[in-house]
């Protein structure tokens, strides 16, 4: 490839009738060139295309929102008649959900819209559980009621259409929630200060040649912060976000590369967080919480030390890193590019930004202090929430953001209510019990499957699908751990098989959806891949990680004699 003078990078867009190209297939943006293709239009043009499609239907799109509203209604009808464990509030909740689940495949309907109208809907109709004054759990509908038909002077103590709003608006209190607003707050003051761009152009200094070796270096990065910093929202937000984000910024300053290579880098940062987080005890909250169940449940003898989790983990994990960067290549059709001039640029304008400034002084300070309080939260008892919160405050304080920077950062408030929507849903599905219905029935199907080792494989695939109906790894723990080794203790799988499935399938079926948990919330919102390409590539990871650790993973724990 022809090298370029340094001094003439600005001046790349200048001419607007010369149709400049890289020599290279897979960049496809033209200066000057009609593009009538989305996906190479400019990304803010872009978004304001598929917003304006929102309100332009056509026959088509009507007749999905149609065939999306019919299914559901049929699941609103089915008779729960005869059964004891789920009430007609169960299957409108299930009915809803798989509604706003189907919209979002199917659709260009936006997320946050569809969450409003789908809480509103639920609230109106008393279709959420609700808590009585006498700490009961019953149907927001039955507000009000007499308790037995006998006695009608005893009621529920509770008013169905105030507290089914409540419910509604509970998510927007989950800490999850929070701390996915405050990473973001710090993504933006580490775009702001200019920091991200100075590590950006450290790692493409040294691992930038080419497309690839930048998608092996998020992993690289991923794997060096996970075992210090207990949560993964927090790292894949607040550090390693901003710093893709600077990245593909930088590649853009010298080559004219298709959104694809965008999608690319985005879709390797959130895989790698969650691949990387399931490696190590501490790559994320659910890890300990999944630890816990397991002891309470099976016994101490079968507790995971930060040793026997990692080594546990090694084989299978390491597989599924070198496989995952050209899986996510193929399916969007884009290939290597050498990035040798991306290289000797950033060598060159490290040269160029010299010292550090003030601001970004400050918030290496302010990092080193959340991470200190990350790696003590084990002793101090600090929330991972909190402590970002805390990080967000002495920046704020120290004038690296201000208060205006807060309010105006609309992708996180965004995030911030359709995330909260979800996990309403989420832990409400729970609540009347659909999950563990779920669970119940797919242990009763198993058992009729003939040989044992397919019981195993598909017993805990389950358990990975399930996924989709939680918006936070740590209620698919709390809903469905217990429930699950319940149902391998009735198929007589060995525990210590059981429990290296349940320990790495916490944070690897994460990848199925981009509400599953906060970090693919976040790479989600940044990249604009559409809905159904982040689902699609979540649904080839997860057959991919299915797949090794059902046959490299259970050799290697033989190997290690857990079962």
């Amino acid at each position: 490839m022809d090298s370029t003078n340094f001094n003439d990078y600005n001046s790349i867009n200048t001419n607007t009738n010369t149709k400049r190209r890289n020599s290279l297939d897979e960049i496809n943006v033209v200066s000057g060139d009609n593009i009538k293709n989305d996906e190479c239009k400019p990304l803010l043009q872009k978004e304001e295309v598929e917003q304006n499609s929102m309100f332009q239907i056509n026959k088509k799109e009507l007749i999905t929102y149609i065939i999306c509203f019919i299914v559901a209604i049929i699941f609103w009808n089915i008779s729960t008649e005869n059964r004891e464990e789920i009430t007609p509030t169960s299957m409108h909740l299930f009915a809803v959900f798989l509604l706003i689940v189907l919209l979002l495949l199917f659709t260009k309907a936006r997320i946050s819209i569809v969450i409003a109208f789908s809480l509103a809907f639920l609230s109106v109709t008393q279709n959420f559980k609700c808590q009585t004054l006498d700490n009961l759990k019953v149907d927001c509908s039955l507000c009000g009621k007499p308790i037995n038909a006998d006695d009608e002077s005893v009621i529920y103590k509770c008013d169905a259409s105030r507290d089914a709003f409540s419910v509604a608006l509970s998510g927007f209190a989950d800490p999850i929630n929070w701390l996915v607003l405050f990473a973001y707050q710090i993504g933006k003051a580490i775009e702001k200060t200019g920091l991200g761009k100075r590590v950006s152009y450290i790692i493409l200094k040294y691992l930038g040649n080419s497309l690839m070796g930048i998608g092996y270096a998020i992993f690289v990065i991923e794997l060096i912060l996970a075992p210090f910093i207990p949560s993964n929202v927090a790292r894949g937000g607040c550090i390693v976000l901003p710093i893709i984000n600077s990245i593909l910024e930088n590649i853009a300053q010298n080559y004219r590369v298709s959104s694809k290579v965008n999608d690319f880098l985005y879709l390797c940062g959130n895989h790698a967080n969650l691949i990387i987080s399931s490696i190590y005890l501490t790559g994320s909250a659910s890890n300990p919480l999944l630890v816990s169940k397991v002891v309470s449940t099976f016994g101490s003898e079968y507790d995971l030390s930060f040793l026997k989790w990692f080594i546990g983990a090694i084989v299978p994990g390491a597989l599924v890193i070198l496989i995952v960067p050209k899986a996510i290549s193929n399916y969007l059709g884009q290939g290597n590019i050498d990035l040798a001039q991306t290289k000797s640029y950033s060598a060159h304008k490290l040269r160029q930004m010299r010292d550090m400034s003030k601001d970004e002084k400050c918030l290496c300070l302010v990092f080193g202090i959340c991470l200190t309080l990350w790696l003590t939260a084990g002793i101090t008892g600090l929330d991972s929430s909190l402590i970002t919160f805390i990080g967000v405050l002495f920046l704020i304080t120290l004038n690296v953001l201000s208060w205006d920077d807060v309010l105006n950062n609309k992708e996180a408030w965004d995030s911030f209510f359709w995330l909260g929507g979800m996990i309403v849903m989420a832990n409400q599905l729970s609540e009347v019990g659909i999950s563990a219905l779920i669970g119940d029935y797919i242990a009763s199907i198993i058992e009729y499957i003939p040989l044992f080792s397919l019981q195993v494989v598909f017993l805990f695939i389950f358990y990975f699908i399930t996924m989709f109906f939680f918006s936070a790894t740590n209620g698919h723990v709390i809903a469905l751990a217990g429930p699950f080794m319940d149902a391998a203790e009735r198929l007589f799988i060995p525990k210590g098989l059981t429990v290296p499935f349940l320990a790495y399938y916490t944070l690897l079926c994460a990848c199925l959806t981009h509400y599953s948990c906060g970090t693919s919330v976040m790479y989600y919102c940044q990249s604009r891949i559409k809905t159904k390409t982040f689902i699609t590539v979540g649904l080839i990871i997860g057959a991919i990680d299915v797949l090794i650790y059902s046959t490299i993973g259970t050799f290697w724990w033989k190997l290690l004699g857990w079962y």
